[in-house]
């Protein structure tokens, strides 16, 4: 991951938990409060800052770091939460996918293993035993840079050459473009040639700040032989969860009805051995 420009508020009716905790309760588990001593957040800005949507919405954070060494951090973190000696690790497991996710999948996957986001926010979440668990902001959400992106009437058209890393597949290229070419063309340049099909989604990063769809690579005052980071992230199949969660429902529903068919008829046989009994 890397940061983004500077960007209007993004509102959403996106789905946030429902489980609101009361404003006036505090964590019952004591290690919580050294969870934030141990990995605290990063300062936030002042003022109308935000970034993400849903149960990802939080004060933007402060970060001067480049984006290998804010990922090193974001990886310290989870491999600490994440090993099996540290407690509860298959829940900071499922915490950090959460966290990796987009906004819906986290919802879903949080939902399935019985998390709850405490005040609706994914950095604070509570599990059905009331164990306590921080994320620290930067581990959920991109940095918020104060920085602007002009776009020039009279730009000079030029052919600058790039490199292009995709870690998943290895992909290590070298590529001539013209400075002007957009971000999404060049996702869309990127997913032909490779052959990357329409379930996965493509993000750009280069020295630690993203470009964005609308970005022309000149904004990013690109120059020959500087490297772009690929990123493809899975989409998520709605309709398949939907389908997925819809079946399990009606298991559920056979199951207490076969529950309720068995204790009928014990009760039956019960006041039939009691009119016995009588007579």
């Amino acid at each position: 991951m890397g940061s983004c420009e500077q960007s209007e508020v993004i509102e959403s009716n996106s789905i946030r938990n429902p489980d609101y905790f009361d404003s006036n309760e505090s964590p019952r588990n004591e290690s919580y409060e050294q969870q934030k001593l141990e990995f605290p957040d990063m300062p936030e800005w002042d003022g109308d800052r935000y970034m993400g949507i849903g149960i990802k919405k939080m004060r933007g954070y402060k970060c001067d770091l480049p984006i290998d060494e804010l990922t090193k951090i974001r990886d310290k973190f989870w491999d600490l939460r994440n090993s099996s000696s540290t407690p509860n690790s298959q829940t900071w497991q499922n915490i950090n996918q959460a966290c990796v996710y987009d906004e819906l999948r986290a919802n879903m996957l949080l939902e399935e293993c019985s998390l709850t986001c405490y005040k609706g926010c994914i950095n604070h979440i509570v599990d059905q035993e009331g164990n306590h668990y921080h994320v620290p902001n930067y581990c959920i959400n991109d940095p918020f840079f104060e920085r602007q992106y002009k776009v020039k009437k009279n730009i000079e058209e030029k052919k600058v050459k790039i490199k292009l890393f995709e870690p998943v597949d290895n992909i290590d290229e070298e590529r001539s473009v013209l400075n002007t070419m957009k971000g999404k063309e060049l996702k869309e340049l990127f997913k032909k040639e490779h052959k990357i099909g329409d379930n996965f989604n493509l993000r750009l990063f280069f020295a630690g700040m993203e470009i964005k769809d609308d970005h022309c690579l000149y904004q990013h005052n690109l120059k020959s032989g500087i490297k772009i980071q690929v990123m493809k992230l899975p989409k998520l199949d709605t309709h398949s969860h939907t389908k997925n969660k819809s079946e399990k429902g009606d298991k559920k529903k056979d199951k207490d009805k076969d529950k309720d068919k068995k204790k009928s008829k014990k009760k039956k046989k019960k006041n039939i051995e009691s009119d016995c009994d009588e007579k």
